[in-house]
């Protein structure tokens, strides 16, 4: 049986995991993709997530930093943020705290999602068209498998977003081709 020794509390632990994280990655740059943007009016705060294809984390941009933004940051949009990694010690939930963000265009996932939306939610009609081709030059064959698994989290992520199960249960039976 393991000795007892290295025995912490969770609240010591996430301090310990604090304190290694905010010394390895300090003063960091991170390219990434706006989702789930928040501002907060009354604190001036701005919380968010950053994804890329295939992963994504959480981000906060507190007033101090945020307030000398010359453009508003909002889903979809690409961005490189400079920022520490911390950890929020009441939820052991590792995030870039962010101190400066430049605007780096839209994002593929957005680009992607778009064209999709224009051709009416064919993958066909969205592998012959221009917009396609404006996000990706990989081959037909490889953009339609890449954009497919998207497409698939995609609509896995909006299933476990619905409330109503009888709006689920549709939205299941509609796409269920992408879910299994």
């Amino acid at each position: 049986m393991p000795e007892l020794r290295n025995q912490y509390t969770v609240s010591e632990l996430n301090a310990q995991i604090r304190f290694l994280l905010e010394g390895a990655f300090s003063d960091i740059w991170v390219t990434g993709e706006i989702s789930n943007f928040h501002y907060h009016p009354s604190s001036g705060h701005m919380y968010f997530t950053m994804k890329d294809g295939r992963g994504e984390m959480q981000c906060a941009m507190f007033r101090g930093n945020n307030q000398y933004l010359k453009f508003k940051p909002s889903d979809g949009m690409e961005v490189r943020v400079l920022g520490s990694v911390s950890i929020y010690e009441q939820r052991g939930q590792v995030q870039l705290i962010v101190s400066r963000m430049e605007p780096a265009g839209l994002g593929d996932l957005f680009k992607a999602f778009e064209a999709l939306k224009k051709c009416g939610g064919s993958l066909t009609k969205l592998a012959c068209s221009a917009d396609f081709d404006k996000w990706t030059s990989a081959p037909v064959h490889r953009r339609c498998g890449g954009f497919l698994k998207y497409y698939t989290k995609l609509m896995k992520e909006q299933v476990a977003t619905i409330k109503n199960d009888q709006l689920k249960q549709a939205f299941k039976k509609r796409f269920s081709r992408f879910l299994n």
